[in-house]
C-alpha cells in the first residue's frame, strides 16, 4: 500500500505554523484531485534529479531518496525509511532495503540536496501567507493514488531519463565479490547537477491561492501537537470544505475532469478520456469482431490445417510476401521493429511508427521464415483468445513504458479477461463501486486498466483479421461463404511444428517462437537441470584454476585484459598502477577478482539449485490441491518469494561486471578512456572518446548496453528484450559478434539464465503477478534471509582484501605449461615445476582462509574443496626404452598420473573431523560405489606405482561405438601423452557431431554456453561448455579440459570409444 502523508511539519518547531498539507476527507472528491497532484507533482519532481545512487548493490529511486530527505528533515530516520520503501514500491523502480542499509545508501548526496529541499521549504512558507490547507486519510484514496502512479508512472519515466546522455561508467577498482551480491563497489550513470532539483513548491498545484509543498510527519507526533497547531488544522479543514463546495458549484476547475487534472501535473496525457459507456461500447464492438473472425479461423483450421501448411512451404519467399502484405499492407520490415523505431527517433513525446509498437511481432522478417506464420496460425485458431490477453498486453509492454503509445484513462474501473470464453464475459467492465473485489483483481494483475485492455482488444482484433485474411489467400480457391458452410469432417491435428534446425534448440529459438505458440507453462524441472548444469561448471572451474596451470594463467589473463587501469586517460597517460608495467596492487586485484568471481558464483548458483529444488518439492506436494482461483499455500508461496528476491539480487552481479569490463575489454577498448586519477581514490571514471565514432553497428551495441546498465531503462524495457535483441544483433551481424570478447560473452551467458530463471516464475500464472505485492509485506524477512544465505559470500569479500593474491602474476613465465607439446623430460620438468607453484599458492590461499571463515558451517565452496575430488599430476619423466618397436614405446611411457586432493588443507580438515565421528560410534564404513569420477581415499600423494584404479570403484562404463569423425573427437578429448605424437584442435561442430553421437540433446544458451542433456544415457546429470570465441575450434588445452570434465561427469576415458563396422 503506497503510504500517504498524515501531515507536514518544518524543521523549527517555531515555524509549525506552517501546515503544509493534508489528506483530505473521502466526502470532499474536488480536493481529492488536488492532493493527488501533489502527490504526483512531489513524485515526479524527483526524476528531475539525473543521479542513480548505489550502494552495495541496489539502486536507489529519485521518488524513493527524495522522500527520504523529505523526511530526515524532520529528524525522524524510521519514519523516513518507512516511505523511502514505499516510494521504492509504488514506483515499482528499484528494490527496498533493510533499515542498516539505508542511510550508507543515502548518505552520498543528502546533504547537498537538503540545502535545495530546505530553501524551498522556507520560499514556500513566504508564499503560503500562513494559509493551510488540512485533511485525514483514507485507504480507498490511497488506493486511487497508487492505481494512477502504476498506469501513468511507468508510461512517464522513460520519457524523463535522457537516454541521449554521453556514457559515464564509474566503478571502485579494488572490487569485492566478482557475482556482485552487496559487493563494496559504486556506479553512477549520466550524473546532473543536484541543481536540477528544483523548488519543491508546487505552483501549478493551487489551492486558496497557496502554494504547497510535502513533508512527511510521523502519525505518532498527532497525538502531542501544540494547541496553535490544531487550530491550523481546523482552519485548513474548513478551508477545504469551503473549496469543495465553491468547486462543485462552480464546476469549472481545473480539478475537475481527468482532462485537466493530467494537464496540471505535467505528465504525457493519456490517449482519451472516455466516460464508462464509452468503454464498454468500444470494448463490445471489438469483442464481437474479435470472436466472429476466430470462430471462422477456428472452423477452417480444424478441416484445412494440413492443407495450409502443405501450400504455404511450397510457396517462394516472394509469394509469401505478398500474401502477408497483402493481408497486412505496410507491415514493419524488421524484427522487433518497436526497438528499431524507438533506435531511431529517440526524442521524446509520441511516435509516427504506432503499428510497430503495438505488434512488433507482425514484421516480414520473421513471418517470412516458413514455419512461424503456420505456428502462429495453429495456436490462435485452435485457443481462445482469452489464452493470449496476458501476452498480448506483454508484447507492447515497451511501447507504454516508453511513452510511445499512451492508453485511455479510466479510473476505479477494472477489465477481465482471463479464463473468459465468450462475447458476453471477455473484457468485461467492473466498477470499484459495483464490485468489492474489481480493486483487488487490478493490483493483484488478475485483472487489467481499462486503456490497458481496450490496447489488448485492438491488437487482438487486428492480429484475428491478419490470420483470417491469410487463410483465405491460401485457400483461395474456396469463396469465404463457402467455409463458413462448410461440413467437412474436422480433421486430426498435424504434428506440431518448430523453427529449431539440426535437432539443436536454443533461447533464441524459444524466444523467436514465444510471440507466435501458445504461453508457455512454468517448467521447474528443466529450469533446475540448467542450474544443476552451471553449478556443475562453476566446480569445475574451481576445479582447472587448482589443477592446470595453463588454465589459470589463461584465467589471469583474461581477467587482467578487461581491466580499466589498462585504458588511457584523457591525457593519454597510463595508470598509476601500471607504470612502468603492472604493480603488485593491481595483480591484486586482479587475482582477487579471480577467485572471488570463482567463490562467490559457485556459493549462488548453488543457493539457487537448493532454492528450486525446494520449490519443486513443494510444488508437487500441492500440485493437486491448488487451485485457479485460490491463494498458494504459505510455505509454498513463500519459497517463491524467497527465489524471486534471491534473483533480483544475483542478477545485478553480472550486470555490474558487464559495466566495468565491456568498456575495458579488447573489441571496444579503443573507444574509451578514462578520466584522470584524482589523489589516491581507487574509483576510475570511464567516457567515451572524443572524437571518437561509431558505426551503426557499434551504437547500436552500445545502445543495448546502456539500457542494460541504468536500472530505469532496464525495468521499462525489460531484460528478456535486451537481451534478446542483443543475441540476435550478435548471430545476424559478423561485425557485432567481433565486438564481443570471451568473458563478456561468457558474462551475459550467466545473466542469461539468471533471466530465464526469472521468466519461468512469470509463467507460474495467475499467482506470478502477485508476487510483488505479496514480497512489499515481507521485505525485512525476505532480506535476513537472504543476508544470511550470502554471509559466507561476505566473509570471504572481506578476507581476500587481507591477504596479498600478487604471486598470481603469470607475467614471468612461473605457470609456462607445454601440455600440448610432445612429452620430453625437459617438457616434464616444466610441467611439474608449474604445478608446484600453483599448488603453493592455492595452499597460502586456503591457509589464510581457513583462519578467517567457520569450517564449520558447510557451505558449497566447503564441501567441493573437501570431497573426495582429485588434482591429476604430472609424473616423473621416464625414458622410452630405444629397443622397442615405436608402438611398444609408446605404450610404455603412458604411465599413470599421479593424483592428490583438491585441496589438502580443506580435505585434511574433513578426513579429521570424519575420522573422530567414526571412531566416536564406532561403527565400520561402508564403501560406496561412485558414479562421478573417481574418488581419493587417502590424503596422501598416490605413488606412480599404484594404479588410480585400484583406489577406487567406479560404474562399468558402456562402450560407444562411434562414426570416424566422432572418435577422432573423443581421442584428443581423452588423449594420452606420448613422445611420439601431438593432438591438434577440434572444429566446435566436429564435438557437437560426437556428443550428439553418444546420446546427448543440445541447447543453445545465451552468450557462448551450450547445456549438453543426456537423452540414451543411464545418467541424469546436464553438462555445459563453452563455444569457442571468435575462432570456432577447440585448441587442445581446452579440450583436454573438457575431457577432464566429461570424466568427472559420467567416469568417460578413451577406451570407451570404438569406431564402427571396425573390423
Amino acid at each position: 500500500m503506497y503510504y500517504e502523508p498524515k501531515g507536514t511539519q518544518l524543521l523549527e518547531p517555531e515555524k509549525m505554523k506552517a501546515l503544509l498539507s493534508f489528506l483530505i476527507p473521502k466526502e470532499h472528491a474536488q480536493v481529492n484531485l488536488q492532493v493527488s497532484s501533489l502527490v504526483f507533482n512531489a513524485t515526479f519532481l524527483a526524476f528531475q534529479i539525473e543521479t542513480v545512487f548505489t550502494a552495495h548493490g541496489p539502486s536507489v529511486t529519485r521518488a524513493g531518496l527524495l522522500t527520504y530527505l523529505r523526511c530526515e528533515i524532520m529528524g525522524d530516520p524510521n519514519e523516513a525509511f518507512t516511505n523511502f520503501n514505499a516510494s521504492n514500491q509504488v514506483m515499482r523502480l528499484g528494490p527496498s532495503f533493510t533499515r542498516a542499509q539505508f542511510p550508507q545508501v543515502a548518505e552520498p548526496k543528502a546533504k547537498e540536496l537538503t540545502s535545495y529541499v530546505q530553501a524551498s521549504i522556507e520560499k514556500t512558507i513566504k508564499d503560503m501567507n500562513w494559509s493551510p490547507v488540512a485533511a485525514y486519510d483514507e485507504q480507498l484514496e490511497a488506493l486511487k493514488v497508487r492505481m494512477a502512479i502504476e498506469q501513468r508512472g511507468q508510461e512517464a519515466a522513460l520519457n524523463l531519463i535522457n537516454i541521449d546522455a554521453d556514457i559515464v561508467v564509474e566503478a571502485d577498482a579494488d572490487t569485492g565479490t566478482g557475482a556482485g551480491v552487496d559487493a563494496d563497489t559504486s556506479f553512477s550513470v549520466v550524473s546532473i547537477s543536484p541543481s536540477d532539483v528544483g523548488m519543491l513548491n508546487t505552483g501549478e498545484t493551487p489551492i486558496n491561492k497557496c502554494e504547497l509543498a510535502y513533508i512527511f510527519l510521523p502519525t505518532s507526533i498527532m497525538d502531542s501537537l501544540p494547541p496553535e497547531f490544531l487550530r491550523l488544522m481546523q482552519q485548513g479543514m474548513a478551508n477545504n470544505n469551503d473549496q469543495a463546495s465553491a468547486n462543485s458549484s462552480a464546476g469549472s476547475s481545473p480539478w475537475s475532469d481527468p482532462s485537466s487534472f493530467f494537464d496540471n501535473i505535467s505528465l504525457p496525457r493519456p490517449s482519451s478520456f472516455p466516460t464508462p459507456n464509452e468503454v464498454r461500447k468500444e470494448a463490445r464492438e471489438r469483442v464481437t469482431n474479435i470472436f466472429k473472425d476466430w470462430t471462422l479461423l477456428n472452423h477452417i483450421v480444424q478441416r484445412y490445417e494440413a492443407t495450409i501448411q502443405k501450400r504455404w512451404l511450397k510457396k517462394t519467399r516472394e509469394q509469401r510476401k505478398n500474401i502477408l502484405l497483402t493481408a497486412w499492407p505496410n507491415m514493419s520490415a524488421s524484427h522487433r521493429p518497436d526497438m528499431e523505431a524507438f533506435f531511431r527517433e529517440k526524442a521524446r513525446g509520441t511516435t509516427a511508427f504506432r503499428e510497430a509498437y503495438l505488434w512488433p511481432h507482425i514484421n516480414q522478417e520473421d513471418l517470412l521464415k516458413p514455419k512461424l506464420l503456420l505456428i502462429f496460425l495453429n495456436a490462435r485458431a485452435r485457443n481462445f483468445p482469452s489464452a493470449f490477453s496476458a501476452a498480448d498486453r506483454e508484447s507492447f509492454r515497451f511501447a507504454t513504458t516508453s511513452g510511445k503509445v499512451t492508453a485511455a484513462f479510466l479510473n476505479e474501473y477494472t477489465m477481465m479477461f482471463t479464463g473468459r470464453n465468450t462475447p458476453e464475459t471477455y473484457g468485461q467492465l467492473y466498477s470499484w463501486d459495483d464490485q468489492d473485489e474489481a480493486a483487488s483483481w487490478l493490483f493483484s494483475q488478475r485483472g487489467v486498466h481499462p486503456g490497458y485492455g481496450l490496447q489488448i482488444l485492438e491488437v487482438q482484433e487486428r492480429v484475428y483479421h491478419f490470420l483470417l485474411e491469410c487463410c483465405l489467400q491460401i485457400l483461395h480457391e474456396k469463396p469465404r461463404e463457402s467455409l463458413m458452410i462448410d461440413n467437412n469432417p474436422i480433421e486430426s491435428e498435424p504434428p506440431a511444428l518448430s523453427i529449431t534446425e539440426g535437432g539443436v534448440n536454443s533461447l533464441a529459438v524459444i524466444a523467436a517462437m514465444a510471440p507466435y505458440r501458445l504461453p508457455a507453462s512454468i517448467d521447474l524441472a528443466h529450469l533446475q537441470g540448467l542450474v544443476a548444469a552451471k553449478q556443475s561448471a562453476m566446480e569445475d572451474h574451481i576445479w582447472s584454476l587448482r589443477e592446470d596451470p595453463s588454465y589459470f594463467a589463461d584465467t589471469v589473463l583474461d581477467m587482467k585484459e578487461h581491466r580499466q587501469e589498462l585504458l588511457p586517460d584523457t591525457k593519454g597517460r597510463q595508470h598509476s598502477l601500471m607504470r612502468p608495467y603492472p604493480s603488485k596492487q593491481f595483480w591484486d586485484r586482479v587475482a582477487g577478482n579471480v577467485v572471488a568471481e570463482a567463490y562467490s558464483y559457485l556459493d549462488i548458483w548453488s543457493d539457487l539449485h537448493s532454492q528450486i529444488s525446494k520449490v519443486i518439492s513443494l510444488k508437487q506436494r500441492y500440485e493437486s490441491t491448488i487451485k485457479y482461483e485460490d491463494d498458494l499455500p504459505k510455505d509454498l508461496l513463500e519459497a517463491f518469494l524467497e527465489l524471486e528476491f534471491s534473483l533480483s539480487h544475483y542478477v545485478k552481479g553480472p550486470i555490474q561486471s558487464l559495466k566495468t569490463i565491456v568498456v575495458a575489454s579488447p573489441p571496444l577498448r579503443a573507444s574509451f578512456v578514462r578520466m584522470p586519477e584524482e589523489g589516491n581514490s581507487s574509483i576510475i571514471r570511464v567516457v567515451q572518446k572524443p572524437g571518437s565514432t561509431w558505426d551503426r553497428t557499434q551504437s547500436r551495441l552500445m545502445w543495448l548496453f546502456q539500457t542494460l546498465w541504468d536500472d530505469q531503462q532496464r525495468h521499462l524495457s525489460g531484460l528478456i528484450p535486451l537481451l534478446d535483441e542483443m543475441e540476435r544483433l550478435v548471430q545476424n551481424d559478423p561485425k557485432a559478434r567481433n565486438l564481443f570478447s570471451s568473458r563478456v560473452t561468457s558474462m551475459i551467458a550467466d545473466l542469461s539464465l539468471i533471466s530465464e530463471c526469472k521468466r519461468q516464475i512469470s509463467l507460474y500464472q495467475p499467482w506470478a503477478s502477485t508476487f510483488e505485492d505479496e514480497a512489499a509485506a515481507r521485505q525485512d524477512e525476505l532480506a535476513a534471509k537472504y543476508v544470511q544465505r550470502t554471509s559466507r559470500i561476505q566473509e570471504l569479500d572481506i578476507a581476500f582484501k587481507q591477504i596479498s593474491l600478487a604471486d598470481a602474476d603469470p607475467s614471468d613465465g612461473k605457470f609456462f605449461y607445454p601440455v600440448e607439446k610432445r612429452r620430453t623430460k625437459e617438457n616434464t620438468e616444466l610441467m611439474q615445476q608449474a604445478e608446484r607453484t600453483l599448488d603453493k599458492f592455492w595452499e597460502k590461499l586456503d591457509k589464510f582462509i581457513l583462519q578467517k571463515i567457520d569450517v564449520s558451517r558447510q557451505g558449497a565452496l566447503t564441501q567441493l574443496l573437501s570431497d573426495n575430488r582429485i588434482l591429476h599430476r604430472t609424473p616423473d619423466w621416464v625414458q622410452p626404452d630405444p629397443t622397442l618397436p615405436p608402438t611398444d614405446r609408446q605404450k610404455e611411457n603412458r604411465v599413470e598420473e599421479l593424483v592428490k586432493p583438491l585441496s589438502q588443507l580443506y580435505f585434511d580438515i574433513e578426513h579429521r573431523t570424519q575420522s573422530t565421528v567414526e571412531l566416536r560410534e564406532k561403527t565400520p564404513q561402508k564403501t560406496k560405489a561412485k558414479t562421478r569420477g573417481v574418488a581419493l581415499t587417502t590424503p596422501s600423494l598416490i605413488e606412480p606405482s599404484h594404479p588410480v584404479g585400484a583406489q577406487h570403484s567406479v560404474d562399468i562404463q558402456p562402450t560407444f561405438n562411434v562414426d570416424k569423425r566422432a572418435l577422432k573427437v573423443f581421442s584428443t578429448l581423452f588423449y594420452k601423452p606420448s613422445s611420439s605424437d601431438q593432438p591438434g584442435e577440434i572444429p566446435w561442430n566436429d564435438f557437437l557431431h560426437a556428443m550428439g553421437a553418444t546420446g546427448f540433446a543440445m541447447e543453445k544458451l545465451y552468450g557462448s554456453v551450450w547445456h549438453f542433456t543426456p537423452s540414451k544415457l543411464d545418467v541424469q546429470c546436464s553438462i555445459q561448455f563453452h563455444e569457442p570465441h571468435p575462432i570456432a575450434k577447440i585448441p587442445f588445452r581446452t579440450a583436454r579440459r573438457i575431457g577432464r570434465r566429461l570424466f568427472r561427469a559420467y567416469g568417460w576415458h578413451g577406451d570407451m570409444f570404438k569406431q564402427e563396422n571396425a573390423s
